[in-house]
């Protein structure tokens, strides 16, 4: 295990995931991640995170930014999403890394919560008649997989303005790739790297370390 006085190296972004206390030195030897604020958040702290509605999130400086406004952090879900290491098919992070922001539909979703995805032909046929499947929602004896992988689910508690289709079908059918069935969620705004895609490496490096100039195809 890496000692935590040892020197850590800049450039090598799990190095410093994988040691706390080297990140913390890092950030006081680094000029550039001196612009980044630390904190050190407790199990029942609420660090402020901001709610991400466009892609003012996704660069050191972004990160920095927002930071100085306030927040403890940010969050990121499709950058990571379509990485090389990911075990989603291909088509899975084609289909994120290529959507446009005039592709994204919003929906309310089985859970009841505001959600953000590709239109696909599944979502948006099966947007044309949510109002006549919410109309006759009713509550079912089961889960129409038998798990239960939500605590309160629109189409197996019927209720009323909530997302009707079975979640983990749609997602499951996006994982191995299935274009016109699967559900894709997605935030808006062009991703780290436009539609490239590219390793967790790099996209921490980006992330984590003010470029001078673009990283490199």
């Amino acid at each position: 295990m890496q000692n935590p006085q040892d020197p850590i190296v800049i450039g090598d972004p799990f190095a410093m995931l994988i040691n706390p206390q080297a990140v913390l030195i890092a950030i006081e030897q680094s000029g550039c991640l001196g612009a980044l604020n630390s904190r050190v958040c407790r199990p029942l702290d609420k660090p402020l995170i901001p709610k991400r509605d466009n892609e003012d999130q996704r660069t050191f400086e972004d990160i920095a930014r927002v930071q100085a406004l306030g927040a403890a952090g940010v969050q990121l879900g499709t950058p990571f999403a379509v990485t090389e290491e990911g075990d989603a098919h291909p088509e899975f992070k084609r289909v994120l890394a290529q959507a446009r922001d005039d592709e994204m539909v919003e929906f309310t979703s089985v859970a009841g919560l505001p959600a953000r995805a590709v239109g696909t032909p599944w979502l948006r046929s099966y947007l044309k008649i949510e109002d006549r499947l919410q109309a006759v929602a009713r509550a079912k004896a089961r889960c129409t997989k038998a798990f239960d992988c939500l605590a309160q689910c629109g189409l197996r508690d019927g209720l009323p303005g909530w997302g009707q289709f079975c979640i983990d079908n749609q997602l499951a059918a996006a994982l191995r790739g299935d274009v016109k069935k699967g559900l894709f969620f997605r935030g808006v705004g062009e991703l780290p790297f436009g539609d490239q895609i590219r390793s967790v490496h790099d996209l921490i490096e980006r992330l984590l370390i003010c470029q001078k100039a673009p990283l490199p195809a």
